[in-house]
């Protein structure tokens, strides 16, 4: 079940596996993007994503992004993405890893998605949360999610 407000969009299925489900919710664009992998390896790639830089971590691991972003409020012609937090989230009898990314675009918005790495037993399953441009992204946003979805079962992991 999705979150309130949020609307079922589609399911596809691909010859080579995997499955996409898709909610969205109309009053701010925010999308859930729900994808199924047959191997473990395909999902932890596509959790990892491309990492195109070290995020604003602790000092001394996001030292790069911080110049990156100090020239790009000064002239955003440019369109680069950086991961805001990586850590785990609890919730129930999930323990789980999230990344918080932020899309810079050479219009000068911003836009923040989500990825969780669900993947626990024979299920291979990374989620994606959307945000509308400008709002962050946060755990709390990301737990409602979670918990609305119901995936609080199974055995901890």
């Amino acid at each position: 079940m999705p979150p309130p407000g949020f609307h079922f969009v589609d399911a596809e299925s691909f010859p080579t596996g995997e499955r996409v489900l898709t909610w969205k919710r109309e009053e701010d664009g925010e999308e859930i993007f729900v994808l199924d992998f047959p191997t473990r390896r395909k999902a932890q790639k596509v959790f990892e994503g491309q990492r195109e830089s070290k995020g604003f971590g602790p000092p001394g691991e996001g030292e790069d992004d911080t110049k990156r972003l100090i020239e790009w409020e000064r002239d955003k012609d440019f369109a680069w993405h950086s991961t805001i937090r990586s850590d785990r989230i609890e919730w129930g009898s999930w323990s789980v890893a999230y990344r918080i990314e932020r899309s810079f675009r050479d219009d000068g918005t911003w836009r923040d998605a989500i990825r969780i790495d669900l993947s626990r037993g024979d299920v291979n399953r990374v989620l994606f949360l959307v945000l509308p441009e400008g709002v962050a992204g946060t755990e709390e946003e990301l737990l409602e999610v979670c918990r609305a979805l119901d995936l609080a079962t199974g055995s901890d992991r």
